[in-house]
Parts: C-alpha cells; structure tokens; sequence
C-alpha cells in the first residue's frame, strides 16, 4: 500500500512553506504562483522538484551573475518585519512608498534563465533579495549606499521594460500587468513619476481628479480616478478583502492617492540620493457604495470606493434602478469632513456622525455601525493609528 505522502494528495500552501523554507533559506521567498504550479505533484515528486529547484538556486553567487538583473518589489511591513525577526542575521534595506510606511520597495536579483521544472505546470523565475547575511557574532552590515545603486539599477530595468494594460467598463478603471520581458514588475512603478503621469492620461484625469490605486495580487495594479463612480465602484469589487485571497500575493486591499510627486530632478537622481519621486497615501473615502461623492474647497470630485462586495452590488443595484450617483459640495471652514459626511456603512448622511477614535478618519452614524464596518474598517485603522 502506497505511503499517505506518495498519494496524489495536494499539499497545503503553510505545508509547502515550510518545506521551502528548509531548502531555501531567508533570501529566496515562497510565492504562491510557485505553489499553484507544484501542488498537483505527490510528495516524491514535489520534493525532487524542490531540490532540482534548489540545487540551481545554490549554484548562483549572492552577486549579480551573468544572467542575472536587479529588480524591485513592493512588500508590505508585515512581510518585511516577520522575515527579519525570523533572521536576526539578515541585513536588509527597503525604501517607504507610501505616508504610513506600510508598503516598501525592496531589491531583488532576477535570474534571466526560466527553469523549466520535471513533473510541474509552467516555468519558474527565480528571485532571491539582495541581502547581505552575516552571523550571531559578527552581524553584516548593508550599506545605504549601495542599497540605493542595487534600487537605482533596479528601477532601471524596471522602467525599460513594457507593461499591459487592461481597461474595464469604458475606460472607467485600468489593471496594469508585467509584460513578457523579465523584469517588468507594475508595482515598484508607482514610484515613478513617468508612470503616474500615464495612468493619469490612459484614464482621461482632470482636475478635479485624484488617481487612486490598489496594489494587489500577483504583481498587478488596480487604478481608476476619484471623480468616477464606476471606476471607484470596480476598485472595490476587484480588491474586496472579504474573498480570502491568500498571502503572501495579497499585498494590500486599501486604497491609495497620491500624496506627494517631486519633479524638481529627474526621478532616477531622487532614487539615487534615497527619496521617492512618489509618495502615496491612503484614500480616506473608502468603505462606502459610491452613490454619493463629495466636491471639497480644492475642486477635487472624490467618489467613496467599496470596502466589500456587498457595497458594490448595492451601487450596482441602485444604477440598474435608474439611481444616479451626486456630488455634494462641501465647505470644510464650516464643518469637518469626519463628521458631516455619509456613514461608513449604511451611508446614511448626517452633520453629527461619531468619528473613529483610532484613526480619525471614518465616521459613522450609530455605534452599531462602527461595530460592523470594523472587519474592513481594521485593515486601515491600524496603519492610520
């Protein structure tokens, strides 16, 4: 009788963590499109995968080798503090995206060679972080300086390969993919100016626009512009929280505006001298069917984006009958944002809802609805306190 490992049972993505991790080490982390492609093998074959895969990792240098390139991702706090408390020995840099330091750039080494793995769906990209890893008596130490040559190179590559673009609905909302080259990766773009600048033409932006984004799975990005419904209505559906995606793919289902864009030099010398041409921060409007946006003193139109599915059924709902989504103008000399605004879950409008006391940022019109928004409200909460 066969062994309940060599069945055709399929493994855990915590199991084949693990079993990653052991191989592996700190420096090449476990992706989940990694999983997707091995998880059919039985245990024998998905452990000879693993070791083939492992054996071509180990051959590499910790340097650049002849077919290999810098690149960068995006990494949430949660992923770059675990990974070093797991390894007290890891040096590793990263640079801030966004205001509340939740989302990182970090330096990774691309091998240009796809492994093609026995017995396993697709090919393999191979990236493992530019790190250095010194031991419990003598800790290695990066140096900042050449942490910002490794993210300038980088962006470099980044930015010299192509991206896809997909448009939804009319044009109302955009998902910018990786295109075929080795190296494009949508996500660390957010830090260039170039390709704020593009989304905002690909999706017709004026003034009264603010461009919101959602980084999310697989290295993709969701983005639309604050003064439609629609668009704002798609980022919520697509990015809903309650669906259970799982890590490490998910990186954020919040979402962004532009805080901050530096034109003073080219973008390419701010990276190098350790500041972002972009910095990002959270959409406050967020938790709400977009049936109502609001037009503040600044002249900007900011529609609310979905915190949920139910939401963006409710607005997809109220469209097919014949409701047509407002905009209230706003004067907040007179009154404050937080408390004279719609409720955070039921959109109840009212000028005396209670505010957050965490956050300060969402309002709401009974306690009773403060207690239920708190399961998507508490994916912001916690960054914003």
């Amino acid at each position: 009788m066969a062994k309940p490992e060599d069945r055709n049972e399929e493994i855990s993505f915590e199991s084949f963590q693990r079993v990653w991790k052991n191989k592996f080490g700190p420096n090449i982390p476990c992706q989940e499109s990694t999983y997707n492609k091995l998880k059919s093998l039985n245990r024998i074959e998905l452990m000879s995968a693993i070791d083939h895969m492992a054996q071509s990792a180990n051959q590499r240098k910790s340097a650049l080798g002849e077919d290999d390139i810098l690149v960068v991702h995006v990494k949430p706090i949660s992923y770059i503090t675990k990974l070093k408390s797991d390894h007290p020995t890891m040096e590793l840099h990263s640079l801030p995206l966004d205001k509340a330091k939740s989302l990182h750039l970090v330096v990774y080494i691309r091998n240009l060679q796809n492994e093609v793995v026995p017995g396993a769906r697709g090919k393999f990209v191979t990236d493992r972080m530019a790190v250095e890893i010194g031991n419990e008596e003598s800790k290695t130490v990066l140096d900042p300086t050449k942490f910002r040559s490794e993210l300038v190179e980088g962006m470099k590559n980044i930015k010299s390969c192509p991206l896809t673009y997909e448009f939804l609905g009319e044009g109302e909302a955009i998902i910018v993919k990786g295109g075929p080259r080795p190296g494009s990766l949508p996500l660390a773009n957010m830090a260039l100016v170039s390709f704020v600048d593009d989304l905002f033409q690909r999706l017709g932006c004026e003034a009264k626009d603010e461009l919101i984004v959602v980084p999310f799975m697989k290295d993709q990005l969701c983005a639309t512009k604050s003064s439609s419904p629609i668009g704002c209505c798609m980022l919520g559906d697509l990015t809903c929280p309650d669906e259970g995606r799982a890590q490490p793919e998910w990186i954020t289902s919040t979402p962004l505006r532009v805080q901050k864009i530096d034109r003073t030099v080219d973008e390419i010398e701010l990276l190098s001298n350790g500041r972002l041409p972009v910095t990002w921060e959270f959409y406050h409007y967020w938790g709400q069917a977009p049936l109502s946006g609001t037009k503040l003193a600044d002249g900007k139109v900011r529609f609310p984006i979905p915190g949920n599915e139910a939401q963006a059924e409710l607005f997809k709902d109220a469209l097919e009958a014949g409701t047509t989504p407002t905009i209230c103008a706003m004067d907040l000399t007179k009154c404050e944002s937080t408390r004279c605004s719609s409720c955070a879950l039921c959109l109840k409008f009212s000028v005396h809802l209670q505010v957050c006391g965490r956050c300060k940022q969402f309002a709401y019109c009974s306690r009773e609805c403060q207690k239920s928004h708190w399961q998507v409200h508490k994916i912001q909460c916690s960054s914003q306190s």
